[in-house]
């Protein structure tokens, strides 16, 4: 449960920050794994932030429903 309040945490502050760049302005990615870091867009580093909280939500859900049976069993 913490870990998954850690990168929900880290996704809200990436959305924050990407939110309060200018437009326009350079973005770069880090490769994972690696210290290399390529060029993208705004726009798609939130898009991709957006995905991750989305997946990150129903992972937290899939891991909420089986308690959520023993409870009401």
């Amino acid at each position: 449960m913490v870990n998954w309040n850690i990168k929900v945490h880290e996704q809200k502050v990436l959305e924050q920050e990407l939110k309060s760049i200018r437009k326009g302005a350079d973005v770069y990615k880090q490769q994972r794994n690696s210290q290399i870091f390529f060029k993208t867009t705004k726009e798609k580093m939130m898009a991709e932030c957006k995905h991750t909280m989305d997946d990150l939500i129903a992972e937290y859900k899939a891991a909420e429903e089986p308690k959520m049976d023993r409870e009401d069993g």
